[in-house]
């Protein structure tokens, strides 16, 4: 009878232990998580300025073909009125 009783005994002081364990466990897994969500999160954040940076190198693209185009025109402009002279 006291080899039956000493596993139940042991078990139920070991059972606050592995609660703690278990909990350990879950909040690390927990942590990890967020991390990897935190780190998924920069990623994005990262993409959405390397988005935004090509954006704006498009637009200062586009301004300067636009103002390639003007001088272009300008200056067809002043060789026919040259020309015209």
């Amino acid at each position: 009878m006291l080899g039956a009783q000493r596993p139940a005994a042991l078990s139920k002081s070991l059972l606050p232990l592995v609660e703690q364990f278990c909990g350990v466990v879950a909040s690390l897994l927990e942590n990890s998580l967020q991390s990897h969500r935190y780190s998924r999160l920069v990623e994005y954040q990262q993409s959405a300025h390397r988005m935004s940076r090509l954006i704006n190198d498009e637009r200062r693209l586009d301004e300067v073909a636009s103002a390639a185009l003007s001088e272009a025109v300008l200056e067809r402009e002043i060789q026919r009125t040259d020309a015209g002279r």
